[in-house]
């Protein structure tokens, strides 16, 4: 059996370091398993943006990232691809990504229990298997500073019951 290695990493944005309660904004998770001396799998979901709301609590001075946020997901991901050493050994690329993001700063990558048992390379099955598993925590990068919606009741005017089509027939 081949040896296999996987993470699993949440990346989260913290808006504020010094408080425990603050909001954390979901960005994305990446998914990395490596079977020694056959394949190799990386895969990223994220949000494409964050709301208005989100943004204000965001130092988008310095996170100017943050207001752009599939470009620099794009470039992290490159970055774990390209991790040194990688492809030849057992490392994964997604650990070093993660390194360079510390605890003390406001985006981090949290590692997660992996879900996913990759277990034995099987070219169709493991990379599907695993393709799956990553779209399944889309459901997990949504917003969570959104503006509510509130309706607005129009004044009612004389002729509102009637359908706005016909009273444009008039000749």
């Amino acid at each position: 059996m081949t040896a296999v290695r996987e993470a699993l990493w949440r990346v989260e944005f913290r808006t504020d370091l010094t408080q425990g309660a603050a909001p954390v904004i979901p960005v994305g998770f990446l998914l990395e398993a490596h079977w020694k001396g056959h394949a190799r799998w990386l895969g990223l979901v994220f949000r494409r943006k964050l709301t208005r709301l989100e943004l204000d609590s965001v130092n988008v001075l310095t996170w100017p990232e943050m207001s752009n946020l599939e470009p620099f997901m794009t470039n992290l991901f490159g970055e774990a691809w390209g991790f040194p050493g990688s492809d030849s050994s057992s490392a994964l690329g997604s650990e070093g990504l993660a390194a360079r993001f510390s605890p003390f700063n406001a985006l981090q990558f949290v590692r997660e229990e992996t879900p996913v048992e990759a277990g034995h390379f099987d070219p169709v099955q493991s990379f599907a298997s695993l393709y799956g598993k990553l779209l399944g925590f889309r459901a997990r990068l949504h917003p969570i500073l959104t503006a509510p919606i509130v309706p607005l009741r129009r004044k009612a005017k004389e002729h509102d019951d009637v359908d706005v089509e016909v009273l444009n027939k008039a000749a």
